[in-house]
């Protein structure tokens, strides 16, 4: 370290991986673990809080007086020590092994200050470190005997196709669901969530709620619906609302109609099994949240990213925050591999003509399908091949005398803002009478796809 950088780092005060003592004390062992349950840090010795180096010598009794203090924290880790001008520096790396406490407990850096947790700060400093799964847990509210719906295994069963003579507990023992103790069976918190009655009762933070709104802001409720029943129900039940509260397009061919959602099913099924999966389950006073708005569906749950994945690299790395939770939701066919969910998602929506939907990673983690605001639901009235042909495909028609175009290009020409009502009214009518036709037919959803006339598109407007 040059005297500059020395300088800079002074100047710049305590912070999250800097802290400052002026001589060594028996508080610096928290300072140490802080550091270590955290990304790591480096402590100046020799420097006062407000960064003015009042100095500090590293000789062997200072050296062995802090390897002690180093070695009297639990799991060990590692540090550096060394004497850079008038300061002594300790660098202490990121614990491979957390958490790591000291005689006065466990402690964590938060911005510039080391914050000893307590019980409940403990719990979720372990879960986000992965070091505890809520959904391994016992639930403690209500034996097994209380609360087990033979309803819900039935039905669990039949969707799996498991044939077998095994009593429930024994089938939910082996599952992993259930745990004794003292004689008594007890439901872990993914057992209860599956296979409870009224969950709702116990644990509220598993409930879906969902809301229709009037207009882009959160004023007028349209329509709200709290679901809290078992896991697969909740989805269900939001799935369905979503597909209740928005808009069908169709596709007519010869006397056959086909029905095209505004936004595809099985997206937004995957979005809300995301949802119901990633969640944190240890925030309490949240749920996961769907909501509909004129221009967007948000679809959120609390606990954002978990820690170990960065923004960079979602939608290529799958980390579970509920791996029990996964199983179970494979189990009944809801999830297929890791990791591939916002892949589907994407493909999905593009072949249904849905932008890609976007991501947003607070506290929550939300992801919004956009709508097209004041697209008419009613589909047309035109039949290809029979009666007239309406004046919006004949538009469509002469700007194709002049050439191949892309359909942003055609949209540009035709000045439609609204790209369902271009193709439902114009692309499709004409695709589908043959007056138009694909340059790039076996990939229709390319984007590099562009349009032109048929023979029968050009003699229809040749006349």
């Amino acid at each position: 370290m040059t005297p500059e950088e020395l300088d800079f780092i002074l100047k710049n005060g305590e912070g999250y991986r800097t802290e400052f003592k002026e001589r060594l004390s028996s508080s610096l062992a928290k300072e140490l673990c802080a550091f270590a349950n955290a990304s790591g840090g480096t402590v100046f010795l020799g420097v006062s809080d407000d960064g003015k180096i009042t100095g500090c010598t590293l000789d062997n009794s200072l050296k062995s007086n802090i390897q002690n203090l180093v070695a009297n924290c639990q799991p060990p880790f590692s540090v550096d020590i060394r004497q850079e001008g008038n300061v002594a520096l300790i660098e202490v790396f990121e614990a491979e092994n957390k958490p790591v406490h000291c005689s006065e407990g466990l402690f964590l850096r938060q911005g510039a200050n080391s914050q000893k947790l307590n019980r409940d700060q403990i719990i979720k400093f372990l879960s986000d470190e992965g070091l505890l799964h809520w959904d391994e847990q016992v639930f403690n509210d209500f034996d097994f005997d209380t609360l087990y719906s033979q309803k819900l295994l039935n039905t669990f069963l039949r969707k799996t196709g498991i044939n077998t003579t095994l009593k429930p507990v024994d089938i939910l023992s082996n599952l992993k669901l259930i745990k004794s103790r003292d004689g008594r069976n007890w439901f872990t918190n993914t057992g209860y969530l599956f296979f409870g009655q009224l969950p709702e009762l116990a644990v509220s933070e598993m409930e879906i709620t969902c809301a229709l709104y009037k207009g882009t802001e959160k004023v007028h409720v349209l329509d709200r619906k709290d679901f809290g029943e078992d896991l697969i129900s909740n989805i269900d039940n939001a799935v369905l609302f979503i597909m209740r509260n928005t808009r069908l397009r169709y596709e007519i061919k010869g006397v056959q109609r086909k029905d095209i959602p505004e936004v595809p099913e099985e997206a937004v099924r995957e979005s809300i099994v995301n949802a119901v999966l990633h969640r944190d389950y240890m925030i309490t006073g949240a749920r996961v949240m769907i909501e509909i708005f004129d221009d967007r569906i948000e679809i959120s749950n609390p606990g954002g990213l978990p820690k170990s994945l960065s923004p960079e690299e979602f939608g290529r790395k799958s980390v579970v925050r509920n791996p029990n939770i996964a199983a179970m939701l494979q189990r009944f066919g809801y999830i297929e591999r890791m990791g591939t969910g916002i892949k589907r998602v994407n493909e999905l929506c593009e072949l249904n003509g849905n932008p890609k939907p976007r991501y947003e990673f607070t506290t929550f983690f939300t992801v919004i399908y956009d709508r097209e605001s004041g697209t008419d639901p009613v589909p047309t009235q035109y039949r290809p091949s029979t009666g007239p042909v309406p004046d919006q495909v004949l538009r469509l028609l002469e700007i194709l005398k002049e050439g191949e175009f892309s359909p942003v290009e055609i949209r540009n020409f035709l000045n439609l803002s609204h790209r369902q009502t271009f193709r439902k009214n114009y692309l499709h009518p004409a695709l589908e009478d043959g007056l138009i036709e694909r340059t790039i037919p076996d990939k229709p959803t390319s984007r590099n796809q562009r349009y032109r006339l048929t023979e029968k598109g050009r003699k229809l407007i040749n006349g």
